[in-house]
């Protein structure tokens, strides 16, 4: 089965600003209240998101997740995780 991707959502401290950007950089625009990029053939979704981001690693790693590593970039830190397949 082939999948294809949509939509992919970030979570971030500011839906609406950093909507904005990727809109800009995208040439596309923001088509929602809570900040859709319409960016055919994906779109991009923000997310403001109160959740403890080390707690979620955690749980995801519990549930047979592996982490990958951790990022970070002004502003911003993230984790890339591998699902129980290993992808």
């Amino acid at each position: 089965m082939r999948m294809r991707p949509v939509a992919v959502t970030i979570d971030c401290e500011e839906p609406g600003r950093l909507a904005g950007w990727w809109a800009a950089a995208l040439e596309a625009e923001v088509t929602e209240d809570f900040a859709v990029v319409d960016s055919r053939p994906v779109e991009l979704g923000f997310q403001r998101v109160a959740d403890d981001r080390r707690a979620v690693v955690e749980r995801l790693v519990g549930m047979g997740a592996t982490e990958a590593g951790e990022h970070s970039a002004p502003g911003f830190v993230w984790s890339v995780l591998r699902d129980p397949e290993g992808r």
